[in-house]
């Protein structure tokens, strides 16, 4: 414990990995950081990256679901292997879009300025361009969120308008059940976390008095996050582990609801695999 992985570990590794026949992961750790590793890249050579990181002391649900795809009861050395590059690519990618969100690199800003402007990219001309982009990033993501909330709010125009009968679970004033904007788009929020997970034509929402639900097949056993933003002075975010037990998370905002991709993607997961058995 405590010793570091440095490129060294991941030489000696490489050497391990190359001189027994028949190995398809390798793993690197200091006791406390567990790297998992394949040839995904090239056969029999190790990848320089690992297609999966778990930090004991920081780590969340989608972790250890990911985890338990090692254990001896269902390991399954094809379908990890299927999944491993997708899992290795789309990790780094999302943390280079949330890097660029945040701070946009030079790189970055060159790319999108080279589409617009003709000159040649000086020091000054990226000075100038880095706020723009970064402005023009965010306002497109609102962008997509608030037309996502429009389409929304005419498919629930729509419904009422054919059914005004409701119950409980539906939007209906007469119940004195109101669906809010900010519901609306934590349920938009959700569906583009699960997207590339499921059919988010199997991602339903259901709203009540006490909260509104999201649920996988439009099946109340089958919960995958609350939205309890009732309460004008505190929104949560209730999420399940694997008995369906809640947990509220305070949210300041809901962009906070990204920061929990992982466990509402393996809440998906788990029904799923739970179907299959």
């Amino acid at each position: 414990m405590g010793t570091q992985l440095d490129a060294r570990c991941a030489t000696q590794l490489q050497r391990y990995f190359h001189g027994v026949a028949g190995v398809k992961f390798g793993v690197l750790t200091d006791g406390l950081r567990y790297r998992f590793y394949s040839d995904l890249e090239r056969l029999n050579v190790l990848d320089a990256k690992p297609f999966f990181e778990l930090d004991l002391l920081k780590h969340d649900e989608g972790d250890v679901e990911e985890l338990k795809r090692f254990t001896k009861t269902v390991f399954d050395e094809d379908a990890i292997l299927s999944t491993a590059g997708e899992l290795m690519y789309t990790r780094e990618i999302e943390a280079l879009l949330r890097s660029e969100f945040a701070s946009p690199s030079r790189g970055f800003v060159q790319l999108l300025a080279s589409k617009v402007y003709d000159g040649r990219f000086t020091k000054r001309v990226h000075s100038r361009f880095t706020p723009i982009v970064r402005q023009g990033f965010r306002s497109f993501i609102n962008g997509r969120i608030n037309e996502t909330i429009e389409a929304a709010k005419t498919i629930q125009s729509a419904e009422e308008a054919d059914d005004q009968d409701g119950a409980d679970d539906q939007v209906d004033a007469k119940g004195g059940i109101v669906t809010t904007t900010e519901e609306i788009q934590g349920y938009y929020i959700v569906k583009a976390i699960l997207s590339g997970t499921v059919d988010l034509g199997r991602v339903a929402m259901r709203d009540v008095r006490s909260y509104c639900g999201i649920l996988l097949d439009d099946i109340s056993r089958k919960p995958i996050c609350r939205l309890r933003f009732n309460n004008p002075r505190r929104k949560y975010l209730g999420l399940f582990d694997s008995e369906k037990n809640e947990d509220r998370v305070p949210l300041e905002s809901l962009d906070q609801i990204y920061e929990h991709a992982a466990k509402l993607r393996a809440t998906v997961a788990r029904y799923d695999r739970q179907d299959a058995l």
